[in-house]
């Protein structure tokens, strides 16, 4: 079986690549330390499976999958990242992910285990992110079921302390239709200022890695 380890810690590529060596069949394909070198190893090498950071210093893992699913690669896919927000599970339940473990609790015997069970394709999820996954969807008014796709990319990219002209710009619409995104998306949240639907998005996760292009 053929993968690609997606990490910007060469540290961690290191004891990933480690980690591989122990099962049997296991052939590491390429390395990568960014989104786009990323996309380029995965379109190029097409591996079977793919361990990957989220948090990567140019483009997040999510559009990375985002990317790559256009040009038809589907690999399985393991994720390692070192936050676990609502926001992003909901991103990782869109781009369809085997397995994901926290950074900020894993041990080595903890990867080792759980990269064991991935490798036999099992579905393998930290307790953080189930947890987030059943409150999620047990929430009448979780931020996926009020908000459209559209609303949610404003929402990430005010987060990320983009104003009108440069949302505008990023999303390719007008500044007059991300003024009238950010009102619907605040009467449909409840919220009444821009302070408080700054603390909404950080609270959920939309502030999270780079600032995105797909949701």
């Amino acid at each position: 079986m053929t993968l690609g380890i997606v990490d910007d810690h060469l540290l961690f590529r290191d004891l990933v690549r480690g980690i591989c060596r122990e099962v049997a069949g296991i052939q590491v394909v390429f390395e990568a330390g960014n989104g786009i070198d990323a996309i380029g190893g995965i379109l190029g090498q097409r591996p079977e499976m793919l361990v990957l950071d989220i948090g990567l210093p140019d483009i997040d893992g999510c559009e990375v999958l985002d990317r790559v699913h256009l040009e038809g690669a589907w690999p399985r896919v393991f994720v390692l990242s070192a936050f676990c927000s609502p926001f992003l599970v909901f991103r990782l339940g869109q781009v369809g992910i085997h397995a994901f473990l926290d950074k900020t609790t894993v041990t080595v015997a903890s990867l080792r285990s759980a990269f064991s069970e991935f490798t036999n394709h099992r579905q393998v999820f930290s307790p953080s992110f189930i947890g987030i996954q059943e409150r999620r969807k047990k929430d009448p008014l979780s931020f996926d079921k009020l908000l459209t796709n559209q609303q949610m990319r404003v929402l990430s990219l005010v987060a990320h302390n983009f104003n009108d002209q440069a949302i505008a710009s990023h999303l390719k619409i007008g500044p007059r239709t991300v003024e009238n995104h950010r009102t619907e998306i605040m009467r449909k949240l409840g919220i009444h200022s821009r302070v408080d639907l700054m603390r909404f998005a950080a609270d959920q996760g939309f502030s999270n890695g780079p600032a995105p292009s797909h949701v």
